[in-house]
Formats: C-alpha cells, structure tokens, sequence
C-alpha cells in the first residue's frame, strides 16, 4: 500500500510495517508512503539505494512489539539511515523509541553480545534435547475408544492442564491457529475442565475466565536470525515453574514450534503426560516454501525430540500421521483429529448486511474466500477462476463480486491476476480482519470457496484447513478442491461441489454451477451444516483427545 500526498511531490514520511503490526492511531498516515517492510534487501531493491538515503524526512518501523524486535540493529541503521530528521520504532500499542547514534551504539553493543553467546546457547540446546531424547516413556497402548458412562470420569482425572502456546508470532488477530487454539481451550472449558494457558502474546476469542500467562521474551539474541527462539527453548520451561510453583497440573498440551522443547521438558520434571499437537512440519515448510532453517539439523532433532517423548501426539490429517509413522513415531501414540469450529459463532442466522453495505456489494451474487494467502491456499487461482467466467460471460460483472479476506505473500499474485483481467472494481480485498468479525464476512457471501493447491514437490497434502469447517458450519454453498481430508470430509454434490486442484478452468465451472442453480447450492449448504454440527465441532475434536490421552496416559 503506498498513500501519497497531494500532487507529485514525493511523501517526506515513510512508514513501514513489519510483521502485520497494526499501525497506532498516533501516527498521522496521510500524506505519507506506507508500505510493509519484508527485509532490507527487498527494501533497497525496491526504492532504489541511492533514493533511500536520508530519502523522508521522518521514518518510522511500526512492530508488534519493541521488547521482541528482532534484528534490532539493522533496524534500527536503516531507520538512522533513510531519515533526514527523526527516525523513531513503534509498537502496535503506541510506545516509541527513537533512533540516534546513542541507540545505534548499544544496539551495537549488543550485536556484538549476542554473536559470543550464541556458541554457548547451541551447546546447551543440544545437551537439554540429547538428554531429554534419553528419556524413556512406557510402551504405548493401542487405542482403546472409551464410552460416553466413562467419559466424565477422564475429565476428572485430568482436570487441570497447561497449555503452552510457545511460537514467535505475536499479536495475532486471526486465521486458522487462532481458531484452532480458541477451540480447544474453550471445548476444555465446557468440558469442565480448567486450563492455564501460557502463550508469548493473548489469542483473540479465548474464554476471557482462562487463566493466561504471557511468556516473558529473553532479552537477548534478537539479533541473530532464529537464536531468539532457541533462547525461549531454554528459558520458558522455568518461567512455568516460577509462576506456578504451588499449582498441580494433570497433563500438558503443546502446540508444536519450531525450536521448542518447552512441553517436553516440563513434562519429564513434572512426571505428568505430555500431549503435542502437530499441525504441519514446520522443518519441511521452511526448507521448500521458504528458506531452509539456520540451524536445520537442530530443529530436526528437537522436533523428534518431541514427537518421540509425547505421550499422544494430535496430528490434523492421515498424511501427516503418515509422515509420522515413516519417521519412527510409533502409530499408537498418534490421533488423526481434524479440525474443527465453534457452530455457534459460524452460523446461518448471521447477518452479513452490514459487510455487504460497507463494500457496496447490493444485491449481487458474492463468491467468498477467507484465510492465508499462503503456498497451499489457492487464492490465485480463485481470482484467476473469476477472472475467466467474467471473460466469457461479460454480462455477469452486473450481478457478481469477489470478496477476499485476508493477506499473504500471494496477495500480489491475486491483484496481478485481477489486474490482467481489468476487475478490480468487482474484487473486495479487504485484508486480515479480526477473529470474531470473520463470519459477518462470510454471511455476505452465497458461495464460499476453498481452492487449496497441491504441494509443489508432489509430497501429499497435510493440511486441515479451518476455513473449510467454518464454511460448512455458515450453511453457504461450498466449491472446494478434491485434495486430501477437504475431499475426505465434503462429498460432491451432496455438501459441496468438488473441482481438480490448482485447475481454475474446473474452479470456474464448480462456482458458475452454484450461481446458476440456487436452489442446489442451499441444499449442499444445510447439508455441510448438519454434518458441521454433528461431526466437527471443536467439542468433538476435545472429546477425541481426552479419550485418546486415557489410553496413553503413564
């Protein structure tokens, strides 16, 4: 986004975003260039280095969070660097600290700090997972499903757990973890259990009577890529430990991230069951969608680490229990446990009119996407799909939009696409909104499509993804790709239509199907939401962990 003043002189203030921080309400955007800042070098490929110099007059860095900045030095030198007067970070919630050469030398300084640490910091990380990997547990029963008489005696018997939310993404408004956190710690209320919750920043829609601890972040390390989270590996399990000294859990439920071995190492001083929760392998993600690890190997033998010291490990799909069990995780500790959603706040009696009036949406037919424009998600091959069917029939720009909510490293791919074939007045992308606003987006629509594609490297897909479940528990007509569990839990034609993954010619024909025939879509809509109700409910997906835990508990 670049918001520029009037005329053609250029803007004198540039503010750029890192990590989807939100931009305080006391920063005066207009007239200035805002932009998000991806890393230094896209930065100077983008401006040009000879502009960048002393280029605005005032430069401000909006993160989430001043006290877990990562790479704080050569931040804090591009700031000096491209300002001609004052350069100043902030945080999301409005707390500045401005940038001069005082500050350069002690972010410096600690540069500096942080390189004779590191050393030290490996070794011991190394020590803690080769101990921790010699740590026996007993042999793990298969499973045995337990019935509905002896389910309330599991949930006294493991009344308190931890929940330890560990990964360095802070401030999180919405998407998939969010859902999935939310719904398993509130499914745990209802249940009747009591759960504490440590997490490195709160997650939006969790019952505000949970008991939450924010993690301290280490004050050390931000300046070396991925070392910050080996230093909250080492330091989080005794932050537990100080705040909950005279507290007795039952059993402790981590989701999985990259670097940590919190979980594992409470759950050995503790002598209580650890239950892991492995969405994705965050190793294999980094290596082929991103860059590989810093310190792969590492990151490899924590993650085993985890997976063999669990005493049930929560995986969301088969494929990746499939994974699982090629890499030596012993089947019977694994629980194939798809995601879910809460069928109260995803719901047909939404209303969605007031979506519909702010983005001018009338009376006209509205295809929806929500979620990650990520690898796997598909949204450009949504708007290339739209794209076609306003190309071959013109006549439907009168009655049709597109309405996409969310961000991503695609979302240039999809404005690209929707560019190319000259729609943009009849695409709404709106951006991230918040948690608890994102089914008014989806009630605005009549057909909601899930377009995920296949992995590149032609490794099956893993994926559970949330908004599928949320889509079905809306009562919306669904078009979704035939991949993995998405083609595992709708059935064509009868809660869903089904079309070839990453091919935008069948998305095209699955979405005109629904337009045209609206008595059908409503049809595949009641029938997602039954099943939604009946089958999906994070409740349910809670449920399926306490009798598994039962049977593998020490």
């Amino acid at each position: 986004m670049a918001v520029t003043g009037e005329g053609s002189r250029s803007p004198t203030k540039l503010v750029l975003t890192r990590d989807n921080a939100e931009i305080p309400s006391s920063i005066e955007i207009g007239g200035c260039e805002v932009s998000p800042f991806e890393s230094r070098r896209v930065f100077f490929r983008r401006h040009g280095l000879r502009r960048s110099i002393h280029g605005w007059d005032e430069v401000w860095i909006v993160v989430p969070n001043l006290g877990a900045l990562r790479r704080p030095f050569l931040t804090r030198a591009l700031a000096y660097l491209c300002a001609r007067r004052r350069a100043i970070l902030v945080d999301s919630s409005g707390k500045t600290s401005p940038v001069g050469i005082a500050s350069l030398i002690r972010s410096g300084v600690e540069f500096l700090r942080d390189l004779l640490l590191l050393p030290g910091l490996l070794l011991r990380t190394n020590r803690d997972v080769q101990r921790l990997s010699s740590v026996a547990l007993p042999k793990a029963p298969e499973l045995s499903p337990l019935t509905a008489e002896t389910r309330s005696e599991i949930a006294r018997e493991f009344k308190s757990p931890l929940y330890l939310r560990t990964d360095m993404v802070l401030g999180l408004r919405s998407g998939g973890a969010v859902g999935h956190i939310a719904g398993v710690l509130n499914s745990f209320v209802s249940r009747g259990l009591r759960p504490t919750l440590f997490s490195t920043s709160p997650i939006p829609t969790v019952d505000e009577g949970i008991d939450f601890h924010r993690f301290e972040l280490p004050k050390r390390m931000w300046n070396l890529t991925e070392a910050p989270l080996l230093a909250c590996s080492c330091e989080f399990a005794g932050q537990v430990e100080r705040e909950c000294a005279d507290r007795k859990f039952d059993f402790i439920y981590q989701r999985s991230s990259v670097y940590n071995y919190c979980g594992l190492a409470l759950a050995e001083r503790m002598g209580i069951p650890l239950v892991t929760e492995y969405n994705s392998p965050v190793v294999w993600i980094n290596r082929y969608w991103a860059n590989p690890l810093r310190y792969e190997a590492l990151a490899k033998k924590i993650e085993r680490a985890n997976l063999l010291g669990s005493n049930l490990v929560v995986v969301v799909s088969s494929s990746l229990r499939d994974r699982l069990v090629e890499d030596g995780v012993p089947s019977s500790r694994i629980l194939v446990n798809p995601n879910g959603v809460n069928v109260e706040m995803y719901s047909p009696d939404i209303d969605g009119s007031q979506v519909r009036n702010t983005y001018q949406l009338g009376s006209e037919t509205v295809v929806g996407f929500i979620g990650t424009f990520g690898n796997w998600h598909g949204a450009e091959v949504l708007a290339e799909a739209f794209g076609q069917i306003l190309e071959q029939e013109p006549e439907r720009r009168d009655d049709l939009r597109l309405l996409m909510v969310g961000s991503g490293k695609t979302l240039p791919l999809v404005e690209e696409v929707v560019d190319r074939y000259g729609i943009r007045d009849l695409v709404v992308l709106t951006g991230t909104v918040p948690q608890a606003e994102g089914p008014n987006y989806l009630a605005a629509c009549d057909i909601l499509v899930s377009p995920q594609t296949p992995n590149a490297d032609g490794s099956m897909f893993f994926g559970s993804p949330t908004k599928m479940f949320e889509y079905m528990a809306m009562g919306r007509g669904i078009v979704a790709s035939d991949l993995g569990q998405i083609g595992e839990v709708l059935t064509h034609r009868e809660t869903a239509i089904l079309v070839d993954p990453g091919d935008a010619k069948d998305l095209a024909r699955g979405i005109r199907t629904l337009i045209d025939d609206v008595e059908l879509r409503e049809r595949l809509g009641s029938a997602a939401r039954k099943e939604a109700v009946e089958k999906h409910t994070w409740a349910r997906h809670v449920d399926r962990i306490m009798e598994a835990l039962e049977g593998r508990a020490p």
